[in-house]
């Protein structure tokens, strides 16, 4: 029998007693080999001491069962050749970095029977989700389409060949031509949201390319009526039917939007429960590499660079203490180069001290893994990263600017000093003056707004209230003066009453 048959016969033993008591001796004699020869030929074979490569067994044997079973820890570990819980919760944490039980809350999540099942139900999800999707992208492109159609052939009918207005129609069915690009772009992006790397992510984008053509639609509809609202009286009532078109388009999109988002939250809490999973995943196996270093390093009786072996230990350990909400690719990025002065100074100590550069040969798979991890967080949104805060958290997308009101009224504001500009020879001093007032007024607001995302709820009643108070006046002191300008304060009638509706939309989604 030679030498390498001995070592996989000794295998094969190690296999069928590895629920029994396994010593070098009793090792040796099966094969009939003195112990010093067959710990030699052992090492030689397998890169490792014979007890240390039965632990090892041990370990991933019992970590197989943790994840693949529901046996309590104490079970496992009196099966593996254990005394206790807490022995077993030693040599588990020495080899894993973690423990048994937080082993398996992390493993459980992958490839096990169970997530074959959820699997198969978030597959009928997804299934029923993306057709709602699809079906509600698909109307809103036939509603966008048909639209810049009527516009391109009413608005020219209706502008009756005056050249400035032909360019203006058909500038606005070009923008919302662009519109439906932007959606047939999220509809390919829905087809193929289930062999995405990261499911919450392609969502958000799917999301924000939708939120992007409705925000795009709203804009061209209000600036279309803001732009005819300038015009004379018996001329608007000719655009009148477009300018109906591009809201109700518009409109349309808006609740589209909601109904979008509200399929894809529906997902989000089955899709962030593998997110986590994965995320936990490459953690762990950066720390596996850790923690080998580490073991080839304990199986030299000469190792002479203890320091060495401290500060990876020091590595693994605190990247499987640190909590998954806390790992950010700058921790990440901080480990691998902290892994790359180690490794540096490991290869000129050992010169001429250690020959056996295979020991520090694991520091640059550390690193590798390490990076890899920090690559995978990398791929990940700021809105996943947040949401590894609140794992319950029932919603992780929302139409954000539909109901930005700040936002709103930041461009509500932008389109009354334009307006304002507009009429300046028609202003009086006072008027002007008023005008001012009214800017300083929607800037109150917007603050307002903006802070009442981190005040307590009975502070924000409170704002509130005088939101409420301040837009009322903001309207009416707009109307006012629309009504002394006639004719000329047709378009401020238009941007105050879209400050009023701005105002309804807010109190409406306070109450509820």
């Amino acid at each position: 029998m030679n030498d390498e048959n001995t070592v996989f016969r000794s295998l094969a033993i190690i296999e069928e007693k590895i629920h029994g008591r396994l010593t070098i001796e009793s090792l040796a004699d099966s094969l009939h080999f003195s112990k010093y020869h067959y710990q030699r030929i052992f090492r030689e074979a397998v890169g490792e001491s014979v007890m240390r490569y039965v632990a090892k067994r041990r370990i991933t044997l019992a970590a197989e069962e943790l994840a693949q079973s529901d046996e309590n820890v104490l079970e496992i570990a009196l099966k593996y050749g254990y005394d206790s819980h807490e022995g077993f919760t030693r040599s588990f944490r020495a080899y894993m970095g973690i423990t048994p039980t937080e082993y398996r809350k992390y493993h459980a999540l992958t490839g096990l029977p169970q997530t074959k099942i959820r699997k198969e139900k978030n597959a009928v999800a997804y299934s029923k989700a993306t057709e709602e999707i699809i079906r509600e992208l698909n109307a809103l492109i036939v509603k966008a389409k048909e639209t810049a159609g009527y516009i391109r052939a009413n608005g020219e009918a209706s502008s009756e060949s005056d050249l400035p207005y032909s360019k203006l129609w058909n500038y606005i069915a070009d923008k919302t031509d662009a519109m439906t690009y932007k959606l047939n772009e999220a509809l390919e992006r829905v087809n193929a949201i289930e062999q995405c790397t990261d499911e919450i992510t392609a969502m958000l984008i799917i999301i924000k390319t939708v939120e992007y053509a409705v925000f795009q639609s709203d804009t061209v509809s209000f600036q279309a009526g803001l732009m005819i609202s300038r015009v004379k009286k018996e001329e608007r009532e000719l655009f009148k039917p477009v300018i109906n078109k591009l809201h109700s388009l518009s409109h349309n999109a808006v609740i589209k939007l909601c109904g979008i988002t509200k399929f894809f939250n529906e997902l989000s809490s089955l899709i962030f429960e593998d997110m986590r999973a994965r995320a936990r995943q490459k953690i762990l196996q950066a720390a596996e590499a850790g923690r080998a270093v580490n073991e080839l390093s304990a199986e030299s009786d000469d190792f002479p660079f203890t320091y060495i072996t401290e500060s990876i230990s020091e590595i693994t350990r605190e990247l499987v203490s640190t909590p998954l909400e806390d790992i950010t690719v700058e921790l990440l990025e901080d480990y691998a180069s902290r892994l790359e002065i180690i490794s540096f100074s490991a290869d000129l100590d050992s010169i001429g001290a250690f020959p056996d550069k295979e020991l520090f040969t694991g520091i640059s798979v550390f690193k590798e893994r390490i990076m890899a991890a920090a690559e995978f967080f990398g791929s990940l949104s700021d809105d996943v990263i947040q949401a590894f805060e609140h794992p319950r958290k029932p919603q992780i997308v929302s139409p954000k600017k539909h109901c930005d009101y700040a936002f709103r009224e930041n461009m509500l504001l932008f389109y009354l000093k334009g307006e304002r500009e507009k009429l300046d020879p028609y202003l009086t001093p006072d008027q002007k003056s008023v005008f001012d007032g009214v800017f300083n007024k929607i800037n109150i607001v917007i603050r307002l707004v903006n802070r009442s995302h981190t005040v307590h709820e009975d502070t924000v009643l409170i704002m509130e209230r005088e939101i409420e108070k301040i837009m009322t006046e903001v309207y009416e002191a707009v109307t006012r003066e629309s009504e002394k300008l006639g004719d000329y304060g047709d378009s401020l009638r238009y941007i105050a009453e879209e400050l009023r509706l701005c105002g309804i939309y807010r109190r409406t989604v306070f109450l509820n």
